[in-house]
């Protein structure tokens, strides 16, 4: 069992874990408080497949890892920012007048 297997069955199992929570949601009327979730787990398949693309070509491993960094940094300063926005108190146009 070789590398590229293993990573296609991670990601059809994935895959089927997301298609049940999406249904779950959508029959729960939960869809806008687990999006983000689910957001998250579709992210982490699409992750998956360009591995298992970048395992069946090596010369483009080194281009995929070096895009799964730039990518982890982008979500990490996402991240970041949306905690600060949260902590920060609000403040309006009506207040400042």
């Amino acid at each position: 069992m070789g590398l590229g297997t293993l990573l296609g069955a991670i990601a059809v199992g994935l895959l089927v874990a997301v298609a049940v929570a999406v249904a779950q949601a959508l029959l729960g009327n939960a869809l806008p408080d687990r999006a983000v979730t689910l957001l998250d787990r579709i992210l982490l398949i699409l992750m998956m497949i360009e591995l298992l693309y970048a395992v069946q070509n090596e010369r483009a491993f080194q281009g995929a890892m070096l895009e799964l960094g730039l990518l982890t940094v982008m979500i990490v300063a996402l991240v970041v920012s949306l905690v600060i926005l949260r902590n920060r108190p609000p403040h309006g146009v009506a207040e400042l007048a």
